[in-house]
């Protein structure tokens, strides 16, 4: 579970109370849950929540479209080689081929409730029918489609984003290969192009920083309420550097390279490794300790507050 600062400034991290249980956590009990108790907002926090950031207003604007508005040749990339186990046919496509809408049939399902069919065509004329699930053309999206990406969304994210310079939100990069690249976190870079992506994350993000290295991450579609990896989730449009004035130049160095070290505070080591999926806080005489635990198995401990032990 990640929590944005941009989105919501007024959380850090919600810290539940399960006095006695660190040996079991640590033991490896975790649930993958945060429980918190009921958090009553102030009337300013609930507007700050409900406000969209500069990052989520950029793609506000740009949706996909319903199967009864699509034209003849209408195209659609392939992102997935198993593509063919959508279709009635059965037959071989690639990643990175084209399909072009042709038109939309009625048939009945078993139970006699009217279903709608999309048939495709490639380049060289072979029939692609789909059966999908609803209805009524109004009804199928075009980012809804399995296995392909619209073309035309595509274009238009090309468009929108290509020459913005933004700041990463995430080191988790890939290299010109599409191989898993450590990058940086909070880097300014340069974004170069949108191209299509694969089956869980349709489109691939590519930027160049300011020393000219190559990177990419993979996006989803913004209109997805529970999507992981929007475009506001990736990247921000100002420098978070200047949040965080009071952080030393050799703190933030860490930060960018998701590395913590003993003395760092919560802040910063959330900042460097993300908010945890649980934590657990005790007390003592004279202090305060809390011990965070990622799902990768990382844990990190405090006392009063600072970092003093890790597990990498």
């Amino acid at each position: 579970m990640r929590i944005h600062n941009k989105s919501i400034k007024f959380v850090n991290v919600v810290s539940v109370v399960l006095a006695g249980t660190t040996s079991l956590v640590l033991c490896g009990c975790f649930t993958g849950i945060e429980h918190a108790g009921k958090i009553k907002l102030s009337k300013e926090d609930r507007i700050e929540v409900l406000r969209q950031s500069d990052e989520e207003s950029l793609l506000s604007d740009i949706k996909g479209t319903t199967a009864n508005t699509w034209k003849t040749g209408k195209k659609f990339i392939v992102i997935d080689n198993d593509i063919y186990r959508i279709f009635e046919q059965g037959r071989g496509l690639k990643s990175g081929e084209a399909l072009y809408f042709k038109s939309c049939r009625t048939r009945l399902s078993p139970s006699g409730d009217p279903r709608i069919s999309v048939i495709f065509t490639d380049s060289i004329g072979n029939i692609y029918t789909f059966h999908g699930s609803h209805s009524g053309t109004e009804h199928i999206e075009s980012t809804e489609l399995p296995m392909m990406v619209d073309s035309d969304l595509v274009d238009i994210l090309r468009l929108r984003l290509s020459g913005q310079k933004v700041w990463t939100e995430t080191a988790l990069w890939l290299d010109s290969r599409d191989k898993p690249l450590r990058g940086l976190k909070y880097a300014p870079v340069t974004i170069t192009n949108i191209t299509p992506g694969t089956m869980s994350f349709p489109y691939k993000v590519s930027f160049k920083t300011e020393t000219g290295a190559i990177g990419a991450v993979y996006m989803t579609y913004s209109g997805e309420t529970s999507s992981s990896r929007p475009f506001h989730h990736l990247f921000s449009m100002t420098d978070p550097r200047l949040k965080y004035k009071r952080i030393t130049d050799d703190i933030w160095r860490q930060i960018q390279h998701s590395i913590v070290s003993i003395g760092m505070t919560k802040e910063e080591c959330r900042l460097s490794l993300g908010t945890p999926a649980e934590t657990d806080t005790s007390h003592d005489y004279s202090k305060i300790k809390e011990i965070w635990i990622y799902p990768d198995g990382k844990w990190l401990k405090f006392e009063d507050g600072l970092l003093t032990d890790f597990r990498r």
